[in-house]
């Protein structure tokens, strides 16, 4: 992964630094107070205990990290535990700051460094434990080895690297799926404009070609050399082509001096007042002159106009003429062609908005205007399977791995009721509630759906279990009582996936009552003493252990969303990519013909007066205006699913007419397919007209088409079950209408 994509990676390990630095010394502290409950001797002991508080101390309020401080953090622990040697009887015995103090720093630097120098960490602490053990009496290496501080400091090690191991990989998850969506994301911002810059090529072949080509299929007594030159300026437009806005909006450029060519091609005096530079975005002010050119052009051809004037402003640019005016009527008409296509869809397209009014007898206004940082505006934003699927695997192995260290402890600890002559309860007491336990941890891993009742009522279980066994077992074979090493990784077990607090709740409500059952039925300063180690040393890993499966939950949330938005954006790429393709290619074939008879217009080889060349631009010019009219309806994919029906029809010299809805609801595959098979086969009996409307009514689709067919028969190719359908033939009159309508809910609206 590219080194500026590993922003969650980087933060992890940072974090995780520093939830070891803290974890490290919170333990030595509560360690060293532990030990200075009980013991004030030998003097070189308390003088190490005071170093190691003191440095501890400074550290939780220094905490500056880094390789630096990681080596003397752990060349103090060394020290500490190579000093003043152990007092203790026995290795077995766990109640002394030492090995504490060893545990805190193995799980530190196994979450904080990488397994090979954790492993380096880990050998040095043991080490160096054995040697301040060195007057533990009958100290040989298997002792030593089976011993359990020697045992924990290796489970613990192993645990932390795994911990470790996972935090990285699930880090590393999120990343790739950030990644990912970024790229799709990505993706459909360059769909977009690609789509948007073949709109603007069709909006420039209005513009241009369509109108000429209507002066002269209507035979329109307007002058050859102006047609001509209307011609040639068209020509050069399209030639010209046009422009790919690369970055967001594009580099200012100054659209006043851009508006200097269609100022003087236009043959109505143009007045420029208002501010003399306007500096705006290559997108919108692209924009901004297409839609100016069209006005120009709609003035002189229609508005029987003596002068325009056009005023610009920072965030507006207004051009009204003196001509005729249009009426209410004459504007909705207008805005279904010209004027929405050319001028209102191209601002709308880069965030601005156009308005056009205008009276009879008062002339039209045409009003431009746009925000102060509008730029060119991307589609609405809705990471890997694998990454999924990982992350999941990885929280779900979390889960065994506690559950794991649950039932090896309690195999562990059950291993000292052999050989003992008299526990209290029973052995088979013991046995009985361990499997209590042991299932529990089971069931945390075989079913992780389980009710939050029910999980509430397992914790309840081991924590009365523990409590139970606290009472019963007798102040002197406290170390007997395995539920004491053991019932916090049950109820951690149970509580991943959960709610951290309530997990958290719990362990803490469990430590408490059970160090205060402890420390009452034997009261004395050892006790306490005892609680605080355990607290220290196995406590504060619990709740750690429960605050990062809550953090990798919300990973495994945050990789799964992403990755449906990743799929949600590259379908919707996918599908825009086809329609884009076809748009294309329709743009090239179209350019093709018309290329030659503006050129040959332009240069005067094509004889106006000509009744071919006048049938020749009325059929280029009703096949453009079909192909205008449906750019509209593009991007909904089942027009992409009839679009072989509809060129098969005009191929046969079929008339078809499309209307449609500016929005539509999304069909599902199965219904869409079952409707635009319905729409074929009316289109393949046509014979020379069909009328196709696609409308949205309530939250369903409506389809109606009429056409000059008679004989078609929607059975057995339809499937009428999925939609409501309805033909009606009139032989007489040679027509057929089909109706459909699809009533189920159909998700989101698809715009128009």
């Amino acid at each position: 992964m590219e080194p500026g994509l590993k922003l969650t990676y980087d933060g992890v390990v940072r974090e995780g630094v520093g939830l070891a630095l803290g974890f490290r010394h919170v333990v030595c502290l509560t360690a060293c107070a532990a030990w200075f409950l009980t013991a004030l001797t030998p003097v070189s002991r308390a003088i190490a205990v005071t170093v190691l508080l003191v440095w501890s101390s400074f550290r939780l309020w220094d905490r500056r990290d880094g390789p630096g401080w990681e080596s003397a953090d752990l060349l103090v622990i060394l020290a500490f535990l190579a000093g003043p040697a152990v007092t203790s009887s026995s290795m077995s015995t766990v109640d002394d700051v030492a090995f504490q103090v060893a545990g805190a720093a193995v799980i530190s630097f196994g979450v904080a460094v990488s397994w090979s120098v954790s492993a380096l960490c880990c050998a040095a602490i043991v080490s160096a434990l054995l040697v301040g053990c060195r007057d533990v009496s009958n100290l040989g290496v298997g002792e030593a080895l089976s011993s359990y501080p020697i045992q924990f400091l290796v489970v613990a090690a192993v645990l932390a690297t795994g911990v470790r191991q996972i935090v990285l990989r699930a880090a590393a998850a999120v990343d790739s799926s950030q990644a990912a969506l970024t790229r799709a994301r990505i993706d459909a911002v360059v769909a977009a404009a690609r789509r948007r810059h073949e709109r603007e090529q069709w909006a420039i072949l209005h513009d241009t070609a369509a109108s000429t080509l209507m002066l002269i299929s209507t035979g329109a007594p307007v002058a050859v050399d102006r047609i001509a030159a209307q011609a040639g300026s068209d020509l050069a437009v399209l030639e010209a082509g046009v422009p790919v806005f690369v970055d967001s909006g594009g580099s200012p450029v100054e659209v006043v001096a851009m508006l200097a060519e269609p100022v003087r091609q236009c043959r109505v005096p143009v007045e420029i007042g208002g501010q003399p530079q306007l500096w705006l975005p290559t997108a919108l002010a692209w924009a901004v002159v297409a839609a100016v050119r069209e006005a120009l052009t709609n003035v002189e051809r229609h508005a029987e106009a003596s002068k325009v004037t056009i005023v610009v402003a920072e965030q507006q640019l207004t051009l009204f003429d003196n001509g005729i005016g249009i009426a209410d009527g004459s504007v909705r008409s207008t805005l279904r062609h010209g004027i929405r296509r050319s001028i209102m869809e191209r601002m709308s397209a880069v965030g601005a908005t156009a308005t056009v009014t205008g009276a009879v007898g008062k002339g039209t206004t045409v009003e431009l205007s746009w925000l102060a940082d509008t730029t060119e505006r991307g589609p609405t934003e809705p990471g890997h399977d694998r990454d999924a699927i990982d992350v999941g695997r990885l929280e779900a192995g979390l889960i065994v791995g506690v559950a794991a260290i649950c039932i090896g402890d309690i195999a562990l600890q059950l291993s000292r009721l052999i050989g003992h002559p008299g526990p209290i309860p029973p052995a088979w007491v013991h046995l009985l509630l361990a499997a209590v336990n042991v299932v529990c941890a089971v069931v945390a891993v075989a079913i992780p759906r389980r009710s939050p009742r029910t999980n509430m009522a397992l914790m309840a279980t081991i924590v009365a279990i523990s409590v139970l066994l606290c009472v019963w077992v007798p102040p002197s074979q406290t170390g007997l009582n395995w539920s004491v090493g053991v019932t916090g990784w049950t109820i951690v077990a149970l509580g991943l996936r959960r709610s951290s607090r309530v997990t958290t709740g719990t362990v803490l409500i469990w430590w408490t009552l059970v160090s205060g059952i402890v420390v009452y039925g034997t009261p004395s300063l050892g006790k306490l003493s005892y609680m605080l180690y355990l607290t220290a040393g196995v406590m504060y890993l619990q709740i750690a252990l429960v605050s990062f499966g809550s953090s990798l939950h919300r990973v495994v949330r945050l990789v799964a969303e992403q990755e449906a938005q990743r799929r949600a954006v590259v379908a919707a790429a996918a599908v825009d990519t086809e329609l884009n393709h076809e748009c294309e290619r329709r743009y090239r074939r179209q350019l093709k013909s018309l290329l030659p008879m503006l050129r040959g217009i332009a240069e005067g080889t094509l004889r106006l007066d000509s009744s071919e060349v006048r049938w020749n631009a009325h059929t280029e010019y009703s096949r453009l205006r079909r192909l205008l009219d449906r750019v509209d309806s593009m991007d909904h994919p089942l027009f992409a699913d009839i679009r072989d029906a509809i060129d098969d029809a005009e191929a046969r010299g079929v008339n078809v007419v499309i209307d449609t809805s500016s929005e539509l609801p999304e069909l599902s595959g199965a219904d869409r397919e079952v409707v635009a098979e319905a729409i074929r086969i009316m289109l393949a009996g046509s014979r020379s007209r069909a009328r196709l409307t696609v409308v949205r009514e309530d939250d369903d689709v409506a389809v109606s088409v009429v056409c000059d067919a008679v004989g078609v028969d929607l059975e057995p190719r339809v499937d009428q079950r999925r939609v409501s359908t309805q033909l009606i033939v009139d032989e007489d009159a040679g027509t057929a209408w089909l109706r459909l309508r699809c009533h189920q809910p159909l998700g989101e609206l698809v715009p128009v």
